[in-house]
């Protein structure tokens, strides 16, 4: 037999050393003892509700949506079109440049046709959007007045709009957008 090199002694020597360590520090746990036992943190403290405050008036809907209607089919989505009436355009831009802007968003305005088709599927009707587009071209004081198509249609159609940027004009322009929804 020949004789280990001292390098391989020596890590030798060094790894049971370790382990001898660590099987003493580690100790054994009595396997029948109970585990010991952990005070509970105090409870916190119970807070009083805050004092009733007077409530702001709720703003009834001008148009309530229907309860208990049906949404719509995925037929009914999938036959939802919003056609656009003629374009009133007050100030120096045509009324053809507002329609080529109009017709850029026109998936944004189907989208929200379907999110209230998705509340009731029986949704039809029309809705006169009125606008001012600054002399920038962003859009400023959007108007939908309320009927048939509820809240969830009106408020998104409003909110598209009020994102939409059209050419500078250098005045202030007044638009009145009609938009006719169906599902035929």
């Amino acid at each position: 037999m020949r004789p280990r090199p001292a390098r391989v002694l020596r890590a030798a020597e060094a790894i049971s050393l370790v382990l001898a360590v660590l099987a003493l520090g580690c100790g054994r746990a009595d396997p029948d003892a109970p585990p010991p036992v952990q005070p509970l943190p105090p409870p916190a403290p119970i807070a009083a509700p805050p004092p009733p405050t007077p409530a702001a008036p709720v703003a009834q809907p001008t148009s309530p949506e229907p309860s208990g209607a049906p949404a719509a089919t995925p037929e009914t989505l999938e036959r939802a079109r919003v056609r656009f009436g003629r374009i009133d355009v007050r100030g120096g831009t045509s009324a053809s440049t507002v329609r080529r802007v109009v017709r850029r968003h026109e998936g944004e305005i189907e989208g929200c046709y379907r999110r209230g088709l998705e509340v009731d599927g029986r949704v039809v009707g029309r809705l006169e959007a009125r606008f001012d587009v600054e002399p920038g071209g962003a859009v400023r004081a959007v108007e939908i007045p309320p009927g048939p198509l509820g809240r969830v249609v009106e408020g998104c159609v409003a909110e598209a709009i009020q994102r939409w940027t059209f050419p500078g004009s250098g005045a202030t322009e007044h638009v009145i957008l009609p938009l006719v929804f169906s599902t035929r």
